[in-house]
């Protein structure tokens, strides 16, 4: 009678295998734990073991908040990665999960950050040659990029806000963060919503105002909103606001505000003048959630919102190009980052249900 091999000793042969078939290069990293797990159709706590059994045989090494990498020293002459960023809200988060991950597989980055899209790209990458290019942006890549990048034979992976791309895209799609914000607030009893953007802080405004529209529309409800052209609330605009709120025959009882800044504007407005929040009107963000911290004289412990995992895009976008440099053309890259809507910062229960 055959002896049964343990689950752990066979996933480790496997992965074993695989390492000595060159599928993953020293210095490179494993994919996670959650990946393998879904990989093999077995728990982590197995995935666990057989990767504990490939430290013991020195063919692997946990690597702090990084997973586990591949001992022996990684390829020498990989060209380094470009990033090239457009988004004026930039996230240190994304930036140094791009740049610890990269390091980890033996590459180095550089970061560029041109002051309009009409730069030359050329200039930007003459400097060295380059093996891959992440373009950081609110709006698609100009089409003369994607043709200057083909010519240095370059693959491009796209991170940010516009999901809406012909090419490999890692999104914080925040066309899908507007839609669960109006049937969160539609489906928790809001009738009235505003939607308040400004053009200048926000270069994606358009697609996130037509997305909003277009949601309100779908509920059969008519879109309010206000375009602010400045960073923060002028006198003009707050006043605007504080009509829209308060009037009798049609008041607003849900704000949904493009910006943290703006959403802590709207906060010191409604304090001034006396408007409970969120009892009377519900406020919430796309983007980063307001610190509780700064909401603590409003007499708020928390801010309603979508988070957007900067650290787990700028980790995708690293896997994505390095997989796009090493010669991989397989379509997987296409999916995107959705944003995470957490406890904390879940829209809050209202009394009331909705009238058909």
């Amino acid at each position: 009678m055959q002896e049964r091999i343990p689950l752990n000793k066979r996933i480790y042969g496997k992965l074993r295998d695989e390492i000595s078939r060159k599928k993953f290069s020293p210095g490179s990293l494993l994919p996670g734990e959650k990946k393998l797990s879904d990989h093999f159709g077995v728990s982590r706590k197995t995935i666990r073991h057989a990767l504990n059994l490939l430290e013991k045989e020195k063919i692997a090494i946990p690597v702090n908040g990084l997973g586990w990498k591949i001992c022996g020293q990684p390829q020498k002459g990989l060209k380094p990665v470009a990033v090239i960023n457009y988004y004026r809200d930039f996230s240190a988060d994304f930036a140094q999960a791009i740049y610890s991950f990269m390091k980890a597989n033996g590459l180095k980055v550089r970061f560029y950050y041109p002051i309009s899209e009409d730069c030359d790209l050329d200039e930007i990458l003459s400097p060295e040659n380059y093996s891959g290019l992440i373009y950081l942006s609110c709006n698609p890549v100009p089409k003369y990029h994607v043709r200057t990048a083909k010519q240095h034979h370059l693959p491009i992976v796209c991170a940010g806000l516009n999901s809406e791309q012909p090419y490999d895209t890692v999104s914080s799609d925040n066309l899908a963060a507007i839609n669960i914000l109006v049937n969160n607030l539609i489906y928790t009893g809001h009738k009235n919503i505003l939607f308040v953007g400004t053009k200048i802080m926000d270069p994606a405004f358009s697609i996130r105002h037509k997305t909003y529209f277009n949601s309100i529309k779908r509920h059969l409800m008519k879109p309010n909103s206000l375009i602010i052209d400045e960073n923060y609330l002028t006198p003009a605009s707050a006043e605007k606001l504080l009509h829209e709120c308060t009037r009798k025959n049609r008041r607003i009882d849900a704000v949904i505000a493009v910006t943290a800044r703006i959403a802590k504007d709207i906060l010191t407005l409604f304090h001034e003048n006396k408007i409970k929040v969120p009892n009377e009107i519900s406020l919430t963000s796309v983007g980063s959630p307001i610190d509780p911290g700064e909401l603590s004289h409003f007499g708020l412990s928390s801010i309603t919102g979508v988070v957007h995992p900067w650290k787990e895009i700028g980790r995708r976008t690293a896997e994505r190009i390095l997989a796009r440099v090493k010669g991989d053309t397989s379509p997987s890259g296409m999916e995107l980052v959705k944003p995470l809507l957490t406890k904390s910062d879940s829209i809050r229960s209202r009394i009331g249900t909705m009238k058909f």
